[in-house]
């Protein structure tokens, strides 16, 4: 069944087949992820990718990181791991939901678009805060469905429902209550760009239109004119209001589990 779900030409194991320029576009924004994970992991650090896809952040991570972290990706079995098991990278290749007998210890999780592709997101946390040293920092990336373009196409074409595949969906408000009753501190969030999403959006609104579908044909993530104008949107909107990406960093602590 998940096999089905993600097939290798899946679009996110796809991506060094983008255009030259949106290539150039995601590496910088990848780059912002590294920065990320720099700024809550230290020397020594143990680095786990939940949800590692096919391995491009841990291999930036290798590129511009430390040297000294270890760095271990986690996903369900499949050739993507089997490659980056072979470029040397330390591989869990197994389902992620819930494994209470896991013997691992970490000091920095990324879930890095991944938590929205769970059933039970409240296990994974769970999982999550099992592994993590105490003080180790949680990262997530995940859609906000308080994001403007959400909430103007909440009704069925917002791009962010990315049908089969994401299957619990968070505003701001929802993910901090479900890290807080599982024992973490949130220490940082904020809203970021997600041009994806717009473009995706006005595809699904225009292509159930007579007069839009032409247009709809060009509204597609792969072409940069479209991007760039998602961009500019998201840059005036990330100013007053929420978009539809956003990002956490929470700390594990000793408090108890609601």
């Amino acid at each position: 069944m998940i096999a089905s779900l993600y097939p290798p030409e899946y679009e996110p194991y796809r991506f060094d087949d983008l255009p030259a320029l949106i290539r150039r576009a995601r590496d910088r924004v990848q780059r912002n992820k590294v920065a990320r994970v720099q700024s809550v992991a230290s020397h020594g650090s143990t680095i786990l990718d939940l949800g590692c896809g096919n391995g491009n952040l841990l291999r930036l991570l290798r590129r511009f990181g430390d040297p000294s972290w270890t760095l271990i990706g986690w996903d369900f079995p499949g050739a993507h791991l089997d490659r980056l098991r072979t470029d040397g990278f330390d591989v869990i290749a197994s389902p992620i939901e819930g494994d209470d007998d896991l013997d691992l210890r970490v000091d920095v999780i990324i879930l890095n678009q991944v938590i929205e592709h769970f059933r039970e997101p409240q296990r994974v946390i769970g999982l999550c805060a099992q592994m993590l040293e105490p003080g180790g920092r949680l990262v997530i990336e995940t859609p906000d469905v308080g994001g403007l373009d959400a909430r103007i196409f909440r009704s069925r074409y917002w791009g962010g429902y990315h049908v089969p595949r994401h299957l619990v969906l968070f505003s701001g408000p929802g993910l901090r209550e479900l890290l807080e009753s599982r024992g973490f501190n949130i220490v940082h969030s904020a809203s970021l760009l997600s041009p994806a999403f717009w473009v995706q959006s006005w595809h699904h609104w225009l292509s159930e239109r007579v007069h839009g579908r032409r247009l709809a044909q060009f509204l597609v993530v792969r072409n940069p004119v479209a991007l760039a104008a998602a961009v500019l949107l998201d840059v005036v909107t990330i100013r007053f209001a929420p978009t539809s990406n956003q990002l956490v960093i929470a700390e594990k602590t000793d408090r108890p589990v609601r």
